[in-house]
């Protein structure tokens, strides 16, 4: 199996690297944050509130906007926080698919109230 993975890995070049860079911070960053604004638009709207978006030092805290006042932090079905990692989120946090063309997403309506 190592031997394998070497071999993968010496194929690898600049043209995938940059593909891979491209793709990430292009398309998944980007329409990362355009599914949290509609979903953050999308909950306020239910709830019947008023919905802001998150500063720079928000974010830094895992905070993605703010629905009636109340923090949430946006996340997708496949985000999971290895136990290695330090990042503790302590605000409601939505999960979302992405299902062909439509954002599924299920929230607690008790933690804007």
């Amino acid at each position: 199996m190592l031997i394998s993975f070497r071999a993968v890995l010496a194929e690898i070049d600049e043209a995938i690297i940059r593909e891979w860079v491209h793709d990430l911070v292009i398309y998944k960053t980007y329409q990362g944050m355009l599914f949290q604004k509609a979903i953050v638009e999308r909950i306020a709207a239910e709830m019947g509130t008023d919905w802001t978006a998150a500063t720079p030092e928000d974010e830094s805290r895992g905070v993605d906007g703010y629905v009636g006042g109340k923090p949430v932090s946006i996340k997708p079905d496949s985000y999971d926080v290895p136990a290695s990692l330090p990042e503790h989120i302590e605000v409601a946090v939505v999960t979302y698919k992405k299902v062909g063309s439509v954002i599924e997403f299920e929230f607690e309506p008790a933690d804007f109230k």
